[in-house]
């Protein structure tokens, strides 16, 4: 009887991130850091827009609703959660080495990049919404990501 109550508890912490839901995104998140994302190719030009503005900038998320900069405002909304591995995140951008080059080896590549950014576990979970196709990834409670032209935004618990 013990090991089933150790054998249960094991199955159910090692899943608990995929257990997570909305909720778990919400609340009041700010724009920490911007950064070159691995997939972008450097013999291409960056879209000539500025992010720097955007560090700093306070992002909130609740049923129905994410406000926040431009890229981000959106209400009402459809939010929903879902779990994918490292080489799914980022429509796969974290699968190629850094400067678009193919990778011989895409899931260690996918888990490199995504380790360089925090993660710690697969699957990893995500919140989609209904305005736009950008995806926010769940670091850890106090971190959030997201991929916009060639960009990795971290968002933290101000």
């Amino acid at each position: 009887m013990f090991r089933t109550v150790i054998a249960l508890a094991a199955l159910v912490s090692a899943t608990w991130p995929a257990l997570a839901g909305e909720a778990d995104f919400h609340g009041r998140w700010e724009i920490k850091s911007v950064v070159i994302g691995p997939w972008h190719d450097p013999s291409q030009p960056l879209p000539d827009h500025d992010t720097g503005p955007q560090v700093g900038q306070v992002v909130e998320i609740a049923k129905g609703r994410m406000t926040g900069p431009k890229l981000l405002d959106c209400a009402p909304v459809e939010l929903q959660t879902g779990t994918v591995p490292y080489l799914g995140m980022f429509e796969g951008g974290l699968a190629v080495e850094t400067g678009n080059k193919p990778s011989a080896d895409e899931v260690a590549t996918a888990r490199r990049h995504a380790e360089a950014l925090g993660f710690t576990a697969e699957p990893v979970e995500e919140l989609t919404h209904s305005c736009s196709e950008i995806s926010l990834f769940r670091v850890n409670a106090t971190t959030l990501v997201f991929g916009l032209d060639y960009r990795i935004f971290t968002l933290g618990k101000p």
